[in-house]
């Protein structure tokens, strides 16, 4: 069988150290995912300090420890590299190793901070021949895909509106980027699991405030939505609660959908129990496959499958990556011009929310 010769640049939780944490579900990183599959050899590890290079090569019994990333790629002849650095280096990452012969590439999200950088990014593998996939992992979590299946088949109707919430307490300054606000850090996967789901957006307006004028970012933000099939979301983000919530409630004509991280539920509508003549929801059993998905192995695999057909097309693109960013850039330059509608889709500028800070819209 030919193996796959596979590295982790970023060593850190996503890329390794989540491994340790017993109440995930496992494995929750990128060389977890890696280490375990048939056709790949991880191989190496690339982090900022000798100290997280060292533990990664102990834990995971690689040869050799890297801090030089382009190093690690051209001496190990990487085919796959995952890439769970900050997301301020992603952009130049990507752009550096496209061209030192790497086959494939996994970058967290959010792909980049800025719709140029994204561009920069998509520009550089298109010219190296790399496939580029974005790690939006509920994607290749078996709720949202059986949610995309019910909505499909009309299983609760025709669908009219959303309401997305992600809130969280604030991120670790140690690994917060200055320009990644609560909109970046998690509502990415908000906002690209509700475009996985109903499809492109056509406007967005939004408002958003931070509490503190010691932080450089946004704190909370709001938006309504139109997508372009007609369906109106509605999204609450902040990161002014003490605990992590993530959910997306799918209203339709026939019944209703609530999807959070690891749950889900579906009501469907019945004959009231109270009102001669009016239906009401009750609830249902959420249809679920019976092999449960493990979202950074499915991910692989499917990149993997990629590699070895030729196949571009894959269930998170480096143009899907782009499109929840791009979701979220329209909300700064709302923002920006008095909370009104931005038609999408928008060119590939500078970061909108360095002009935000920078123009003194918050």
């Amino acid at each position: 069988m030919k193996k796959f010769r596979a590295g982790v640049i970023g060593l850190g939780r996503i890329g390794s150290t989540f491994e340790d944490d017993p109440k995930r579900i496992h494995p929750c990183t990128h060389a977890g995912a890696l280490a375990m599959m048939d056709d790949v050899d991880l191989v190496a590890g690339a982090a900022r300090t000798e100290g997280s290079a060292k533990a990664f090569q102990d834990k995971w019994s690689t040869k050799k420890a890297y801090t030089d990333y382009r190093k690690m790629v051209a001496d190990e002849h990487l085919d796959i590299v995952g890439i769970a650095t900050n997301p301020e280096t992603h952009a130049q990452i990507v752009q550096e190793i496209a061209g030192l012969g790497v086959k494939a590439i996994l970058c967290e999200k959010p792909l980049a901070l800025s719709l140029q950088d994204a561009d920069a990014m998509i520009e550089a593998c298109d010219r190296n021949g790399v496939l580029l996939m974005t790690m939006h992992n509920r994607r290749f979590n078996s709720i949202y895909r059986s949610a995309k299946e019910l909505i499909a088949k009309g299983d609760i109707g025709e669908v009219n509106s959303v309401v997305g919430i992600c809130q969280g307490c604030k991120p670790s300054k140690n690994w917060q980027s200055d320009f990644e606000g609560p909109l970046l850090h998690d509502a990415t996967h908000l906002f690209d699991i509700m475009r996985y789901l109903f499809g492109d957006v056509q406007w967005i307006e939004s408002d958003m405030e931070r509490a503190r004028p010691e932080d450089n970012v946004e704190d909370s933000a709001y938006a309504l939505m139109r997508f372009r099939n007609g369906i109106y979301a509605t999204t609450l983000v902040n990161e002014r609660t003490d605990y992590m919530r993530f959910e997306v409630e799918v209203q339709a004509s026939k019944g209703k959908l609530l999807l959070l991280t690891n749950e889900a539920y579906i009501w469907k509508y019945d004959q009231s129990k109270y009102a001669t003549g009016f239906k009401e929801l009750v609830p249902a059993e959420y249809p679920l496959p019976q092999e449960r998905l493990n979202a950074y192995v499915a991910a692989y695999a499917e990149l993997i499958a990629c590699l070895e057909t030729g196949k571009t097309d894959n269930t998170s693109t480096i143009y899907d990556g782009r499109a929840a960013l791009e979701m979220i850039m329209a909300m700064y330059e709302s923002k920006r011009h008095d909370n009104r509608k931005i038609y999408l889709p928008l060119p590939g500028a500078p970061s909108s929310l360095e002009a935000v800070i920078q123009e003194g819209a918050f």
